[in-house]
């Protein structure tokens, strides 16, 4: 780069490179004639044998060939020339390298120069910069002691915090004990008084079973056919010997053992009971007509649900 910056010394280089290239030139030119030379001989040679050529023209070729040798003469005396002046060059870049080096040592000078002075800003920009990273290392230690600080203030009121929970879950405890055995003791005596109810209820119980049972009627239902006679229940027998369908009466009689006693059936309408009541327990009996057909009649009777079927208690007609 010292060399490309110094002009004398580039025109110099391009002037031996110049010398060269005329050597260079030379040799080639030299090289080539030589080449021409013989083949020209080899080419020559057959066409003379060929067109049978005489001996006259061979001093037309020693003239040609002359020619040649003045001209090579001329480049050596040139060739000589240049290695003169090769040797003013050498002694010209002898000059010139000294010259070269007391711009090298001068520029190496200066560098060195530049180059400290550089060190010293360099040096002076990372003493700033490491007192700007001191400080904030300063400060980066002065927020982690405040973090510390707050951490362990934290942690004390996550301890009073935690504290307090146990003691709430402590008396909530107490609380939930409390209540239980509240509750266990409203059982106990919901308990006594669901007995006490059950005891009332199976009472009441057995009070309704004993009047339903006073109440209770057993009913069997019934057809008989005209001019017939059935077998209601057990002492209870129905003959039927005229019906009215248009007006639904039914004529008949009814046989009530074990007192032989007739009830008479006079144009007996339907949904009208026929009432009467046993001799020994002087409960009620009842018959029903619920339909009248030309042919039948249809109907219920009604008996108590605890009472033997036979009675002996006179019927009312």
């Amino acid at each position: 780069m010292e060399s490309d910056s110094d002009p004398k010394t580039h025109d110099e280089r391009d002037e031996d490179a110049r010398h060269h290239g005329h050597f260079r030139i030379g040799a080639v030119i030299l090289a080539l004639c030589l080449i021409g030379l013989v083949v020209l001989a080899w080419y020559t040679y057959p066409e003379l044998k060929r067109h049978s050529v005489t001996l006259t023209a061979l001093p037309r070729m020693q003239q040609l060939v002359d020619g040649m040798g003045d001209r090579f003469r001329e480049m050596d005396s040139k060739i000589a020339a240049w290695a003169s002046d090769k040797q003013a060059l050498g002694d010209r870049m002898t000059g010139m390298g000294h010259r070269l080096e007391g711009r090298i040592e001068a520029l190496r000078q200066q560098v060195e120069n530049v180059s400290a002075e550089t060190m010293r800003r360099v040096e002076a920009e990372i003493g700033s910069h490491m007192q700007a990273v001191e400080t904030r290392l300063g400060k980066l230690e002065s927020a982690r002691d405040d973090d510390q600080t707050r951490a362990a203030k934290l942690e004390r009121e996550l301890d009073q915090v935690r504290s307090e929970m146990m003691k709430q879950a402590d008396e909530l405890n107490d609380k939930l004990n409390a209540a239980r055995r509240d509750m266990e003791d409203a059982g106990a005596k919901h308990d006594q008084q669901l007995a006490t109810l059950k005891e009332g209820e199976e009472r009441e119980r057995q009070d309704v079973a004993s009047i339903e049972q006073k109440l209770a009627v057993r009913r069997i239902d019934f057809e008989v056919t005209r001019n017939h006679s059935t077998e209601l229940a057990e002492g209870i027998s129905l003959g039927v010997t005229s019906t009215d369908p248009l007006y639904r009466k039914v004529s008949g009689w009814m046989w009530i053992m074990p007192d032989r006693r007739t009830i008479w059936l006079k144009g007996q309408g339907a949904q009208e009971p026929v009432t009467f009541y046993g001799f020994k327990d002087g409960k009620k009996r009842e018959v029903v007509f619920t339909n009248v057909a030309a042919n039948s009649v249809t109907g219920y009777l009604l008996l108590p649900g605890n009472a033997s079927e036979t009675t002996s208690a006179p019927a009312s007609e």
